[in-house]
């Protein structure tokens, strides 16, 4: 086989396991996790279930590889917003159009990691190493707020405390958006971080 087919086959095989990835979150969150099946998933990845075992070999293996793959992304997206120019002000913006923008599904993946914490497939060992890189995204947002308060932006005080009221604030407002659909809301960023460092940030 060529070098160039080599690529390409391995190429499509990477891009049906990301096919199955997509599915298995799609159904953990519609479905709940405990009662997705691997046939399931096979039927929204428009696969055969021996497709998703020459991949994984269990669905514990599978959600386990997803949820490591969804906290090293939101991981990077956390750094963008954290590393972009400006006050820490413009870097909540950004990240506040992160959370809002839909196609990056941080409320799918907020529900769906909540799920893996509490769920009784996933070992102690495995919820110790999912809680700790959630605690290591949250440290980014942490510094974020902490940058404002040296520059005097945000109020002082135990600087957790207010990242946590932050991040609170803005993840329950797009779960909120996800689980009711009823609800059509279309707030600006800008005033969204307004509203929320004026509530929570500001001096």
């Amino acid at each position: 086989m060529s070098p160039r087919n080599i690529k390409r086959d391995q190429l499509i095989r990477e891009e049906k396991k990301q096919q199955i990835l997509d599915s298995a979150l799609n159904l953990g969150v519609r479905l709940g996790i405990g009662s997705t099946k691997i046939s399931d998933i096979a039927t929204e990845s428009n696969l055969t279930q021996g497709h998703i075992y020459n991949f994984f070999e269990s669905k514990h293996q599978l959600f386990m590889v997803l949820t490591e793959q969804l906290q090293h992304n939101y991981s990077n997206q956390l750094k963008e917003a954290a590393n972009q120019p400006g006050t820490a002000k413009d870097k909540l913006l950004h990240l506040v159009r992160i959370f809002m923008d839909e196609n990056n599904k941080i409320a799918e993946i907020t529900l769906f990691l909540m799920q893996m914490q509490l769920s009784e497939m996933v070992t102690k060992d495995e919820k110790i190493d999912i809680v700790e890189r959630s605690k290591e995204n949250f440290n980014t947002v942490v510094s974020i707020v902490a940058e404002g308060q040296k520059t005097n932006l945000f109020r002082q005080g135990d600087t957790n405390e207010l990242a946590l009221e932050f991040y609170s604030m803005l993840s329950g407002f797009v779960l909120l958006r996800l689980r009711r659909t009823d609800i059509k809301v279309h707030l600006p960023e800008d005033h969204f971080v307004q509203t929320i460092v004026a509530a929570h940030l500001r001096l």
